[in-house]
């Protein structure tokens, strides 16, 4: 079962009107092999954006993150999710709707579904023993 990363373009909007205008400048100066550069930065900026994806099947959660990140984890060994605000930098495009997933014995990734509720609900679908914390507003839910 796919589920999208939320984006939150708040975060990118100034990044990517710095490489707009950096670019018409660069392209206005002359310099056309830095225009590359610029445009390929871009480019790979706006798949990594775009491209961060969860995938629930064959008893893993498969994680997507633009070309460069992919990560299988069993959900077999995930034991606990719960709502997160850390900044950390992790495969997923938004601050809001983060998802915090502890598995194995000290591992944990961060993720921010679209769709949170029915992301925690396909992992308990295979996993029941995942226990899951919403940790806004102070509450503390398990399944």
């Amino acid at each position: 079962m796919p589920f999208k990363s939320a984006i939150q373009w708040g975060l990118f909007i100034p990044l990517i009107i710095i490489l707009i205008g950096t670019g018409v400048w660069i392209a206005c100066s002359g310099f056309w092999g830095i225009l590359v550069l610029n445009l390929l930065l871009s480019v790979f900026i706006v798949q990594m954006i775009t491209g961060t994806s969860y995938r629930i099947a064959d008893g893993n959660l498969y994680i997507r993150c633009g070309i460069t990140f992919r990560q299988t984890i069993p959900v077999s060994s995930v034991r606990r999710i719960s709502t997160t605000t850390s900044i950390l930098s992790s495969p997923a495009a938004s601050l809001r709707n983060r998802l915090e997933i502890k598995y194995g014995k000290y591992n944990s990734v961060i993720v921010s579904p679209a769709d949170g509720a029915g992301f925690v609900a396909a992992l308990q679908a295979v996993n029941p023993e995942i226990e899951w914390r919403d940790m806004r507003g102070g509450k503390r839910r398990s399944k």
